[in-house]
């Protein structure tokens, strides 16, 4: 067993690499369609176990669509998870919302946050807070990987934080049936 997940934590970390590479070279596709993120959340959150007995995650999902890879739709929740079960507090919340053209996933937590100083560079690959520093399970990829993939499927990743919550907010287009926005070649 220990062997199964050191071996599924470097192939992880190989894929991280990957998709910095390829979006630094300008290769990184993406197969964008119709995803229901609320299923992609639940299937992320039933992988996922927590090192923490304290914390707990709560999901606050409706069914919209987005549309986006649902593979990466996985790694990018997945990632904003795993950051929020290591460095955040015990209280992390997700859901989902419409805002305008787009649907949005938010993932926040009651953890300490990152310093102000910090904040650029998280967001770069090996970046990390220096609050991370010494924590296991991080080599400062998570975030960086995340961006990349939400901004190849026509979207974002943004940081707050504000009256003492983090937020990590994903923005997604918004699918809608007959609108030229997905026509697009990605």
């Amino acid at each position: 067993g220990v062997i199964a997940a050191q071996s599924n934590e470097v192939a992880g970390i190989v894929e991280d690499l990957l998709v910095i590479t390829r979006a630094e070279a300008g290769y990184l596709t993406v197969t964008p369609g119709p995803v229901n993120l609320a299923v992609e959340l639940r299937h992320v959150r039933s992988s996922l176990p927590s090192d923490r007995a304290e914390q707990r995650i709560t999901l606050g999902l409706s069914d919209v669509i987005a549309w986006a890879d649902p593979l990466r739709v996985r790694q990018i929740v997945r990632n904003l998870l795993s950051n929020a079960n290591r460095h955040g507090g015990d209280d992390v919340r997700v859901w989902m919302s419409i805002r305008e053209d787009d649907a949005a996933i938010v993932v926040s937590d009651d953890g300490p946050g990152i310093p102000e100083g910090d904040r650029d560079k998280v967001f770069r690959a090996f970046g990390r807070s220096n609050l991370a520093k010494g924590k296991p399970g991080s080599i400062g990829l998570g975030l960086t990987v995340s961006r990349y993939l939400a901004e190849a499927m026509q979207g974002s990743l943004e940081y707050e934080r504000a009256d003492g919550v983090t937020k990590f907010t994903v923005t997604l287009p918004l699918y809608r049936p007959g609108n030229s926005r997905f026509d697009r070649p990605t």
